[in-house]
């Protein structure tokens, strides 16, 4: 980082080095403290070679800073658009210094950061590369000239597909034979996904065979596309979370990191995740090669992979972004989550005239046009306490109708998000619908800042409970286990889990005032509450709570202990448990042995948060009393 000894030189410089130096300097304190999203303001000023040479540095260390946020901690601090100027301006100088490195340890390489070559990773054979972004008509009808002025004479015709919200993956094969899957890593080596995309399904292990067997088949094989995460399952996997209080997931393509970073492959499974296969690295011999990108999807279809939607088009530019915006308006009804529009040369002697750069293929681009946008009053910021004690801030808005849809709550993920934007009730700021119509506070319009603003302070004591706070990651939690918030979370979660309806968190909330219930087994005692239940709730309400408790005592075990909360414990793996264990007696039995434990199946974390809550005086009494009243007769 610039020092002091810097700064002292300024003097002797020629004018203009000491200019780019303050500019690099002021950058470089910007970036560091979440401010920086805009590349350098004048680019008529020339930077020295070891002043940029600084300056890559300092974006290598904060776009690595960025990707750990985003991807290991779920704690992001700056949107996909703020990670993409900053993204932008170190390929810039990236190409100006002739470097074709990358940075040590980490990949810069837009948000793909994910599963990054460890120890036991493996080399792709052609590297898998970013795609450059361009964001307006301009860079678009620029991308179509460099086409047009490379290709001479050719009919390169240009591909649209759409980009897809999820992570990048290789899949290889040889002979025909499908062998291993790879994480797109750094670029260069991938970490083994194997095990997790035989759970996902949906593509073929043998090439070659049947109604196809006369179709051409590699001998070596890297088929590139993405893992992602359909709309529905994504809204319905977030709902489900901020429901629970819990954090919720930033796009849809944090959901697939996640699942796929999980130590189980079913849980890729379990989670909905999808494969799409759009392009080709290594394909040996090459003679066997289709020679366009249509030509490529079709061998795909002979193959049954699957295939994204896609439109060739020829023509000129203007031509070229109507038919952009056509797709996008499309695919905005579908139910595939897209962060914008893949444009490529069909021709594949145009792709190989046109070559490839050292951080993305100069043959295709990434369309990522804003989505509508509009501008509101940010009237509160509050932090929400889920039930494991995560507070998670959201800003309450002035309802604003975008896009069809009214937005009058935003997630804000952390409170580094909002300490990087300075944001402030009262502020004034513009809103867009981005990715899979996710509203996100792009800008603060500090113009419109009222006079009397002060900063936004972030809470050091638990809102619900007034507990200590600590800080995991980028993310706040209450260490209270009597806190009243997480409780109702926690309450809220079984009672939607075992069928109780009826049940808000309103009327939860008043029957923890009245100290009716303090935790899951005593629902089963309100019919001795009759008087002050009817008086709470209504008669009406009161007789159908009940109603729903007695029915609640014969569902399927597996939903009370999905009701428990347990980290890692879902629908799926509670089903999976009781399906071996038989009841929910018998788990109680079991938790205590070790013997057994095999049998459950269950990801080392899983078993490590069962056994915690198992042997916590609280947890061990919630299970203990939960038998003893389900086991009885209403």
């Amino acid at each position: 980082m610039l020092t002091g000894r810097h700064c002292g030189k300024l003097p002797l410089m020629k004018t203009n080095q000491a200019a780019a130096v303050l500019v690099v300097l002021a950058l470089s304190l910007a970036t560091f403290t979440g401010l920086a999203a805009e590349p350098p303001g004048d680019a008529s000023i020339p930077l020295p070679a070891a002043v940029e040479a600084e300056r890559l540095a300092l974006l290598e260390a904060e776009l690595a800073r960025h990707d750990t946020l985003y991807f290991r901690e779920g704690a992001p601090e700056i949107t996909d658009r703020e990670y993409d100027l900053l993204k932008a301006e170190w390929e810039e100088l990236r190409a100006r210094q002739g470097s074709r490195s990358t940075p040590s340890g980490e990949s810069v390489s837009g948000r793909q950061l994910l599963l990054d070559p460890g120890e036991n990773s493996l080399r792709h054979r052609v590297p898998m590369l970013s795609l450059k972004k361009v964001h307006d008509a301009g860079d678009l009808r620029a991308f179509h000239g460099r086409v047009e002025e490379a290709c001479p004479g050719m009919d390169p015709g240009f591909v649209l597909e759409p980009k897809y919200d999820g992570v990048a993956v290789s899949l290889i094969y040889k002979n025909g034979v499908f062998c291993r899957a790879l994480s797109r890593g750094d670029g260069n080596r991938g970490e083994d996904l194997t095990g997790h995309l035989l759970a996902v399904g949906g593509f073929p292990l043998l090439l070659g065979t049947g109604k196809d067997a006369e179709v051409p088949v590699p001998e070596h094989l890297e088929l590139r596309g993405e893992v992602f995460v359909p709309k529905a399952v994504f809204r319905r996997r977030n709902l489900e979370l901020e429901e629970g209080g819990e954090a919720t997931y930033a796009t849809p393509r944090s959901l697939a990191s996640g699942s796929l970073q999980s130590g189980d492959p079913d849980e890729a499974k379990r989670r909905g995740l999808r494969l799409v296969l759009f392009g080709a690295g290594a394909w040996e011999p090459p003679v066997s090669r289709p020679q366009s990108q249509t030509a490529f999807l079709a061998r795909l279809k002979d193959w049954k992979m699957p295939l994204p939607p896609h439109v060739l088009h020829r023509g000129e530019a203007a031509g070229l972004h109507a038919a952009v915006s056509r797709m996008a308006e499309t695919l905005s009804e579908a139910d595939i989550p897209t962060d914008g529009i893949v444009v490529k040369v069909n021709a594949l002697a145009c792709q190989r005239q046109l070559g490839t750069g050292s951080a993305f293929p100069n043959w295709s681009v990434a369309c990522k046009f804003p989505g509508p946008t509009g501008e509101t009053r940010l009237a509160q910021i509050r932090f929400q306490v889920g039930r494991s004690g995560l507070l998670t801030p959201v800003a309450e808005v002035d309802p604003l109708e975008l896009g069809g849809r009214t937005v009058a709550r935003i997630s804000l993920y952390t409170a580094g998000y909002i300490r990087a934007r300075d944001l402030r009730e009262g502020d004034r700021v513009r809103v867009e619908l981005a990715g899979d119509s996710i509203p996100v506070i792009e800008d603060v319009l500090k113009e419109h800042r009222l006079h009397d603003s002060v900063p936004f302070a972030i809470p050091e004591t638990c809102p619900a409970c007034g507990g200590l706070l600590e800080k995991r990651g980028g993310r706040l939690y209450c260490r209270s286990p009597d806190c009243p918030g997480k409780r109702l979370k926690q309450l809220h979660h079984f009672a939607r889990s075992v069928g109780i309806g009826q049940l808000g968190e309103a009327r939860l909330g008043a029957l923890l005032e009245a100290s009716l219930i303090d935790g899951p087994a005593d629902f089963y005692h309100l019919n001795h509450h009759l008087e002050e239940l009817n008086h709470l709730l209504g008669e009406g309400i009161a007789k159908q709570v009940l109603e729903d408790i007695s029915a609640s005592r014969s569902v399927e075990p597996w939903r009370v202990l999905k009701g428990l909360g347990i980290p890692g414990i879902g629908s799926a793996t509670a089903r999976r448990m009781m399906e071996v264990l038989g009841s929910f007696g018998n788990l109680v039995e079991a938790l205590p042995r070790e013997d057994g434990r095999a049998t459950w199946n269950l990801p080392e974390k899983t078993l490590l948060s069962l056994l915690a809550f198992g042997r916590s005086e609280s947890g061990k009494d919630t299970l203990e009393r939960l038998s003893r009243v389900l086991s009885q007769k209403p």
